[in-house]
């Protein structure tokens, strides 16, 4: 029940008043009113009866739920078919880079690095000889060749190289199939908190941008002689780049240029586009010469991934795409 305060008007022209007067003549004719009217002036307004709003009823609800969960399950289906159809394509790609002389000639280029790798003197050397590999900017796997065939030197860099704690890959075009191929492949699919390591990591970063590389130097500007990169050639950017976009673009490749060691990968792939222009560098003296260097302040922005995220986030057609089997060392025909 409702206490309605009083009327503020009994003019004839208000709603308000032909309701007060209502109230009036009803308790002055004995009948029975609507409303009580209290002696300080307030109303008690009386809930008119009627049907109760009831919602859906419980066999609704189980059976919109059963029907909810059937279409979970078939996307679910449906993300693991596809992704079974992915990672069998990478592993094909996987036997045939491991036949190339590209494949030897890096694992060879990275087998010695390590090798001459001491981890620091705080690990007591327990981690000595161990490796993790963090792949950033892999691509497509589902769609595109490329990052077919690059995927499949990650695999065979993780199974050829010794010592190897983990794998990991982070590229946020990936769609839910790709991330899950390559799970299914064992690497591990997340996106890192930070590009700091804390032991020695090699960096495989196929055809990424420059200031991508930029920012792995900058988070481990302390301790680059635990960092070796597999990917475009660092001094091809100096080189090709306009000397300011370079120095704004990519500042601490530009201070860590002075101690870094890279070595050019051969690259008789094919397609050549593949791997071209990819070496190894590494910064075993990086303590003793770049001790004195002035790092840049902060990291530099990236470019946003948002757009081609919502492009690629249900593209599947892509995933039945054919891929180029062409052995390496040979040209198609």
């Amino acid at each position: 029940m409702i206490r309605r305060p009083p009327r503020s008007t009994l003019s004839s022209s208000s709603a308000a008043s032909d309701v007060y007067k209502r109230q009036v003549s009803t308790q002055s004719t004995g009948g029975t009113p609507e409303c009580d009217m209290e002696d300080d002036g307030f109303v008690l307004v009386r809930p008119r009866k009627g049907k109760r709003h009831r919602g859906p009823s419980g066999a609704k609800v189980e059976a919109a739920r059963a029907a909810q969960a059937t279409v979970e399950a078939a996307v679910h289906d449906e993300v693991r078919a596809h992704a079974d159809q992915v990672a069998v394509v990478v592993s094909k790609c996987k036997e045939i880079v491991s036949e190339s002389r590209f494949k030897h000639r890096a694992i060879d280029m990275i087998r010695t690095w390590l090798g001459t790798t001491t981890e620091d003197s705080n690990t007591g050397g327990k981690d000595q000889g161990v490796v993790d590999i963090v792949c950033l900017g892999l691509g497509r796997v589902g769609s595109s060749a490329v990052a077919q065939h690059q995927a499949g030197l990650l695999l065979a860099m993780a199974s050829e190289l010794p010592g190897v704690r983990s794998v990991a890959a982070f590229d946020p075009v990936l769609s839910r199939e790709e991330c899950q191929a390559l799970r299914l492949l064992g690497v591990e699919v997340s996106e890192p908190s930070s590009y700091r390591v804390q032991r020695t990591t090699l960096f495989y970063m196929p055809h990424c941008e420059g200031e991508l590389y930029n920012n792995v130097l900058w988070a481990n500007r302390d301790h680059l002689e635990r960092v070796g990169i597999v990917g475009n050639s660092l001094s091809a950017y100096r080189d090709s780049l306009e000397p300011l976009r370079y120095t704004e673009g990519m500042p601490a490749c530009a201070c860590a240029m002075a101690a870094m060691e890279e070595l050019s990968i051969q690259n008789d792939y094919r397609p050549m586009e593949i791997f071209n222009n990819t070496a190894l560098h590494t910064w075993p003296r990086a303590q003793e010469m770049l001790g004195s260097v002035a790092w840049p302040a902060a990291a530099v922005p990236l470019m946003s991934f948002q757009g081609l995220q919502q492009a690629n986030s249900t593209d599947h057609d892509g995933l039945h795409q054919q891929v180029n089997l062409t052995a390496p060392g040979e040209t198609e025909s």
